[in-house]
């Protein structure tokens, strides 16, 4: 097996932390020559790998220390040398993120301290910055003051389209982000234009990368109030503004895939014909049907459903939306609004949302009947003690202290122990042995990593020769 040597693990982290971008008011960068004393710590002639330092120094740092891909990074000794150049960031920084990195695994400290449930994989720079900001969010307090902006919005100042109060309530969280002057007292044209004058400035330099902002700020300029005299209204949008900005404390949203939900409490209602549960899931507080003529109205979007499902995810959108007896909520509503007028914003996992929405239902209906409730999911650790028909242990590249693909021979002397690595080995052997042991029927190696002739030995010896299967393989063998 070929390694990557400790220069080339440094060039990839430079590019993937984005060291090697020019910033205004900051020192960034990798080496292997430059001197603390160089980078302002006078005196100092040890020597980082790699570097972030903001002038500042409110802001973190980021310390780098890179191995080669050969290298045990849960060795003390690294951490050590990582956490020494660490220390002396902080003579100067309130709070240093230190790296240590060797092309497949990661271990993340903070101020010294090893950070947990950290990214397996580097990320860049502004992932590391952020952890250690506060990362809690109070989801119900948002929606309670989101619900009632929106009830503000809709009846105190008479915006009667959903999306444009959506606009309105964004337009002034992000200009609050920036600094928009918004305070109780202040007239409503005062307001707008405050939120419009610190969106133009705040966002000029993102706005020549995403059009899509101009689209906004421009959409946000033409929406028409019926009423703009009411002092109370005002100051309580800004009083609410204002809390809902306290209340997020992160830079990262983790938001929920709100057309998944919807496909899932809609396709599980259909499929046991409830429609009761069908209202509850919308939210629907009244059962709708009240006369006979109205149940033939439902019976008929029924038999259309049938249809429309074997078709794509928007067609069932589109007449769900057309035929107007089931609410969308407000959330699909703006999305599917941008599918209309703008198709290529990224929906999730970088796929547009024009390419989700125009997805076949029956991937929906597939994921679903996967996903909800019955698959399970868990780490390895997660598992202990516990039993299951099937199991499949996944062996992947990006947990630091694992390398199964390493140690597991060892177990049936394939390989043997090295010098000074007994403790890893020991590790991995028994958490091995945890994942192995967990199934009931069947258990399945699935394993996404090179597979040199010593793993390739030792999976042989433990399934048979028979039962080793590429992925295009197996997708083609009908196994039972």
């Amino acid at each position: 097996m070929n390694y990557r040597t400790e220069d080339e693990v440094r060039d990839s982290a430079k590019l993937i932390l984005g060291f090697d971008k020019t910033e205004p008011k900051v020192k960034q960068g990798t080496g292997q020559i430059t001197t603390f004393n160089q980078l302002g710590f006078k005196g100092i002639i040890d020597k980082p790998d790699g570097w972030y330092l903001p002038d500042d120094k409110g802001i973190p740092a980021i310390i780098l220390e890179t191995k080669s891909e050969s290298e045990d990074i849960t060795l003390q000794k690294w951490v050590n040398e990582l956490t020494k150049n660490c220390k002396i960031a902080l003579t100067q920084y309130k709070h240093v993120v230190g790296i240590l990195y060797n092309g497949n695994g990661v271990r993340v400290f903070l101020d010294n301290i090893e950070a947990e449930s950290t990214a397996p994989t580097l990320q860049d720079k502004s992932y590391y910055l952020t952890l250690f900001t506060k990362n809690t969010i109070d989801k119900q307090q948002i929606y309670n003051l989101t619900k009632r902006i929106n009830d503000c919005l809709h009846i105190d100042f008479g915006i009667k389209n959903l999306y444009h109060r959506m606009i309105f309530t964004a337009c002034a969280l992000v200009g609050k982000r920036y600094g928009a002057f918004m305070v109780k007292g202040m007239d409503f044209t005062l307001m707008k234009n405050s939120i419009l004058s610190t969106l133009s400035k705040s966002l000029e330099e993102s706005r020549k990368q995403n059009l899509k902002l101009d689209l906004l700020i421009e959409v946000y300029s033409e929406i028409k109030m019926n009423n703009t005299t009411n002092q109370d209204a005002i100051d309580n949008f800004i009083e609410w503004i204002t809390q809902i900005s306290d209340c997020v404390n992160s830079d990262y949203w983790n938001g929920e895939d709100v057309m998944g939900i919807f496909f899932n409490e809609f396709n599980k209602a259909l499929k046991d014909s409830n429609m009761q549960l069908l209202f509850d899931t919308l939210g629907m507080k009244h059962f709708p049907i009240k006369k006979k003529s109205e149940k033939a109205k439902w019976k008929e979007l029924q038999q259309q459903l049938e249809d429309a499902r074997t078709k794509r995810a928007i067609d069932v959108f589109e007449l769900i939306k057309r035929t107007k007896l089931i609410p969308i909520p407000p959330k699909l509503d703006g999305w599917y609004h941008l599918y209309q007028k703008a198709p290529d914003t990224v929906y999730a996992s970088n796929a547009s949302i024009q390419s989700f929405l125009e997805l076949d239902y029956l991937q929906f209906t597939a994921a679903i009947d996967f996903l909800f409730p019955d698959a399970m999911f868990s780490t390895e650790h997660g598992v202990k003690g516990e039993e299951y028909d099937n199991v499949v242990f996944v062996i992947s590249k990006g947990w630091n202290l694992y390398q199964f693909e390493t140690y597991a021979p060892m177990i049936t002397g394939h390989s043997n122990v090295p010098e000074g690595k007994q403790a890893s080995y020991e590790r991995n052997r028994n958490l091995f042995y945890v994942c192995c042991s967990r199934p009931k029927k069947r258990l399945f190696f699935f394993v996404s990593v090179p597979i040199d002739a010593v793993f390739r030995a030792f999976l042989t010896k433990l399934v048979g020769t028979d039962n080793i299967y590429t992925y295009s393989q197996y997708l083609e063998t009908n196994l039972k």
